[in-house]
C-alpha cells in the first residue's frame, strides 16, 4: 500500500497544456499592446505582463494537481451488510377494497408494508401482487424508496384478471424472485383476506418448502361478519358490487390461511382482522430466532487523506496576485499580513469593488463589447479625476476612448433601435466634447465629431419618420375601432328587430281580422328587408376587414424597415383581430341566408349573436385599462336577451390581453409550457394505470367471481 498516490492520475494530463497556454498568453500580450497603441494608451512593458502570465500558469498547474486528488496516510476500511430476503406478496383482488379494516383492507396492507420497510436496514425486499393473475412490481432490492413508490402505484386493477389465485403468485416468486443460494434466508409475507384461493392450495406449501422459504401469512378483514365491496357504477356514483343481481359480501377466510402454515415450524399465521396493526413489529418477532446472513458480502476499500486542500490556498494567492498586481502587495511582505487581508471582512470585498483597470477596458474593446468598455473607460476617468492621478492629456485620452466605444455601439444598435442608437450617439458626442475641453489639441476627437454629427442628424430624421408612421397607424387603428363600434351597434339593432318580428310572427290572431291581416302584411314587408339589411352590414364588415389586411401589411413593412424584424413573416397587432373579423363575417353571411325564411330567424339570431361577440372581442383586445368596462356597459344584458333560442356562441375574450395590443407593435409571444419531467412522468403513470384498468375490466368477463 503506497503512502502517497494520485487518486485521479489521468487528470495530470492537463499539465501538457501548459506550453499551449504560454503561447496563447504571448499572443494576447501582443494583441493588447497593438490595441493600446491604437487608442492612445501607454505601453505596459513586457516584464510587467509576463509575470502575470506566469502567475496564471501557476494557478492552472496547482488546480490540475489538485484535481488529480493527491492522497496520503492511507487506511483500510470494510463494510458488511447482513439481512434476509423478504418478498411481500400482496392480494390486490377487489375484495381487498372492503372497508371493514380502515380505510380499506388493501390500504391497511400497504401501510403495513411501509411500516415494515422503515425498520429494514440490510434486508433486500421485493413486491409481488396478485389477484386472478400475478405480477412482479419490484424485484429484490435494497432501494426501499423505489419499492415504496411501486407500492403507492398498486391498485386493484394492477393485474389483468380478477379473483384470488395465490398459487399464481407463489409460482412466480419461486421461479423468478427467490435465489437458491440464499436458501434458508428468505421470507414470504403474504397479505390477503383469503377469499376464494382456488384449487391446489397444497401446492403452495410444497413450493415454499422446496425453496426453504418461511411464510408469514397476514389475514385482513372480519372473519365472521361479511363486508360489501364499494365500486364506481356506470353513472359515476359509488355503489356496492353485485353478482347475479345480489350484493356480494366478503369476509376473512381464516381457516384456509391457517392451512398454509400448519405443520411448518418456520411459518406463522397472524390475524390482523379489522384492527390497526404494526407489521414491522410482527415481522421482527417472526424472524427473531432465524439466522441472518450477509446479503452483499464484505467490501474492503482504502481511504486516503485528501491533499488537494493544501494546494488551494496557494492557487488562490497566485490568482489574487495576478488580478490585483504585485505593486499592491509589495507593502505586505509577510504571509501573516496576507492572511489578515483575506480574513478581513471588508478587505476582499473592497478589492472586488475596485474600479476595473485599463487592461480590462482594452480586452472588452478587443472582444467588441463596446457598451461595457465605454462604462469602464468612464469609471476610469472619474477615478483618475478624483485622485488627480493623470494629466489633462491622459484624461482626454480616456474621454476619447469612451466616446469612440459609444459611437461604435451606436452603429451596432442602429439596425435594432433608432432611439437607442441616437442615445448612444449623443453620449458619444458629449464624451468627444469633454475630450476636447481637456485637450484642445486632440485631433482624433475633432475627426470623430465630424462624422458623428452626420450620424446624429440621420438618426434624428429616421426617428421622426418612424414616429410619424406610428402616429398614422395609430390613427388608422382608432378609425377602425370607431367603424367597428358603429357596425356593432347596427348589428345589435338588427338582431333586436329580428327578435321582435319573430315574436310577432308567433303571436295569436287579434279579434279584428282586418287588423291582423294588416299586421301580417307589415311584417312580411319588414321581413323582406331583413336579408338586405344584413347584407349591407356584411359589406361594411368586409370593408373593415380589407382595411385591416392593408394595415397589417403596413405594420410588417415598418418592422422590417426599422430593423426589428428580418422578414415580413411576422405577426402584428392585427393578426388576431383579422381572424376574429373573418369569423364575424362568416357568421353574418350565414345569418343573411337564414333571414330569407321566417323559419330560420331563430338560427339567424344565433349567427348574429356570434358576429356581435367576435366584434366585441376585437374591441376588448384594443381596450385600454382605464376604459375597461366603461365603453361597452350593458352589452351583456343585450346579449342575454333571447339566449334560449340563440344557436350561436362565441369564445369569451381573453381579459389578460387587454391593453397589450395597443402598446405593442408586435403580438406578445406565447408562454413557454411549464411542464417539468415529473409532471410528464406522472401523466404517463396515470395513463398506464388507466390502460391497466381498462384491460382488467375487459378480462373481468372471463372470470366468474371477479373479486
Amino acid at each position: 500500500m503506497k503512502g502517497f498516490v494520485f487518486q485521479e492520475v489521468w487528470v495530470l494530463a492537463l499539465l501538457g497544456g501548459i506550453p499551449f497556454l504560454w503561447w496563447v498568453f504571448g499572443y494576447a500580450r501582443r494583441k493588447r499592446e497593438s490595441a493600446r497603441s491604437m487608442i492612445g494608451g501607454e505601453s505596459q512593458g513586457k516584464s510587467s505582463a509576463a509575470w502575470r502570465d506566469w502567475a496564471w500558469l501557476g494557478v492552472y498547474s496547482l488546480l490540475a494537481v489538485a484535481l488529480a486528488r493527491p492522497g496520503y496516510d492511507p487506511s483500510r476500511m470494510s463494510t458488511s451488510v447482513a439481512g434476509r430476503d423478504v418478498v411481500f406478496v400482496l392480494d390486490v383482488s377487489r375484495s381487498m377494497l372492503a372497508q371493514d379494516a380502515y380505510p380499506s383492507r388493501l390500504e391497511a396492507a400497504k401501510q403495513g408494508i411501509r411500516d415494515c420497510l422503515e425498520g429494514f436496514s440490510g434486508e433486500q425486499a421485493a413486491l409481488v401482487i396478485y389477484a386472478g393473475s400475478s405480477s412482479i412490481s419490484c424485484p429484490l432490492t435494497a432501494d426501499y424508496e423505489f419499492l415504496s413508490y411501486m407500492l403507492s402505484q398498486t391498485q386493484t386493477r394492477s393485474v389483468d384478471f380478477g379473483g384470488t389465485l395465490l398459487l399464481s403468485a407463489i409460482e412466480k416468486v419461486v421461479d423468478q424472485v427467490l435465489d437458491e443460494k440464499r436458501r434458508g434466508y428468505q421470507d414470504l409475507v403474504i397479505l390477503t383476506d383469503g377469499e376464494d384461493f382456488g384449487p391446489e392450495m397444497s401446492r403452495v406449501k410444497e413450493l415454499t418448502q422446496e425453496k426453504g422459504a418461511s411464510l408469514l401469512v397476514v389475514g385482513l378483514g372480519n372473519p365472521e361478519k361479511g363486508a360489501t365491496i364499494p365500486v364506481v357504477l356506470d353513472s359515476g356514483e359509488m355503489g356496492r358490487l353485485q353478482h347475479k343481481g345480489e350484493v356480494v359480501y366478503t369476509r376473512l377466510e381464516a381457516d384456509s390461511l391457517k392451512e398454509l402454515v400448519v405443520a411448518d415450524p418456520n411459518s406463522e399465521y397472524y390475524e390482523a382482522g379489522t384492527s390497526p396493526f404494526f407489521l414491522g413489529e410482527v415481522y421482527r418477532d417472526f424472524v427473531a430466532d432465524k439466522e441472518i446472513s450477509d446479503t452483499g458480502g464484505d467490501s474492503v476499500y482504502i481511504v486516503y487523506q485528501e491533499g488537494a486542500f493544501w494546494l488551494m490556498p496557494f492557487a488562490l494567492g497566485l490568482a489574487l496576485l495576478a488580478i490585483n498586481g504585485w505593486p499592491r502587495w509589495a507593502g505586505r511582505a509577510s504571509l501573516g499580513a496576507f492572511i489578515c487581508l483575506i480574513l478581513d471582512e471588508g478587505g476582499l470585498g473592497a478589492q472586488e469593488g475596485r474600479p476595473p483597470t485599463f487592461e480590462v477596458a482594452v480586452e472588452m474593446f478587443e472582444s467588441s463589447d463596446f457598451k461595457e468598455a465605454s462604462i469602464v473607460f468612464g469609471e476610469l476617468h472619474e477615478e483618475a479625476l478624483e485622485e488627480g492621478a493623470l494629466s489633462l492629456e491622459g484624461l482626454s485620452a480616456l474621454s476619447f476612448n469612451e466616446g469612440f466605444c459609444l459611437e461604435l455601439r451606436s452603429l451596432e444598435t442602429k439596425v435594432e433601435s433608432t432611439a437607442l442608437a441616437l442615445d448612444y450617439a449623443l453620449s458619444a458626442r458629449e464624451s468627444f466634447m469633454r475630450s476636447l475641453r481637456e485637450n484642445p489639441a486632440q485631433r482624433e476627437a475633432i475627426a470623430r465629431l465630424e462624422g458623428l454629427f452626420l450620424l446624429i442628424g440621420e438618426l434624428e430624421r429616421k426617428l421622426e419618420e418612424e414616429e410619424e408612421e406610428r402616429r398614422k397607424q395609430q390613427e388608422q387603428i382608432q378609425s377602425l375601432l370607431e367603424r367597428l363600434q358603429v357596425l356593432l351597434d347596427k348589428q345589435l339593432s338588427l338582431r333586436g328587430e329580428v327578435a321582435e318580428l319573430d315574436i310577432s310572427r308567433r303571436s295569436n290572431p287579434s279579434k279584428s281580422q282586418t287588423m291582423y291581416d294588416k299586421t301580417v302584411a307589415e311584417r312580411k314587408a319588414n321581413a323582406a328587408e331583413l336579408p338586405k339589411k344584413q347584407g349591407e352590414l356584411l359589406g361594411e364588415g368586409e370593408g373593415i376587414y380589407t382595411d385591416m389586411k392593408k394595415l397589417d401589411t403596413d405594420l410588417k413593412e415598418l418592422e422590417v424597415a426599422s430593423g426589428r424584424a428580418v422578414s415580413a413573416n411576422i405577426e402584428t397587432v392585427m393578426a388576431t383581430p383579422m381572424v376574429l373579423m373573418s369569423e364575424a363575417l362568416d357568421a353574418k353571411m350565414l345569418a343573411r341566408g337564414e333571414l330569407a325564411d321566417s323559419q330560420g330567424w331563430p338560427k339567424a339570431r344565433g349567427f348574429q349573436t356570434k358576429a356581435v361577440e367576435k366584434i366585441k372581442e376585437i374591441l376588448d383586445l384594443f381596450a385600454s385599462d382605464e376604459s375597461e368596462g366603461d365603453d361597452y356597459e350593458g352589452w351583456d344584458d343585450d346579449w342575454d336577451e333571447d339566449s334560449s333560442s340563440d344557436g350561436g356562441g362565441g369564445v369569451p375574450s381573453s381579459m389578460a390581453m387587454e391593453g397589450d395590443l395597443r402598446a405593442n407593435s408586435l403580438m406578445q409571444p406565447l408562454p413557454v409550457p411549464n411542464f417539468s419531467v415529473e409532471d410528464i412522468l406522472l401523466e404517463e403513470m396515470g395513463n398506464q394505470q388507466f390502460r391497466q384498468e381498462k384491460r382488467a375490466e375487459a378480462n373481468a368477463g372471463k372470470v366468474e367471481k371477479d373479486w
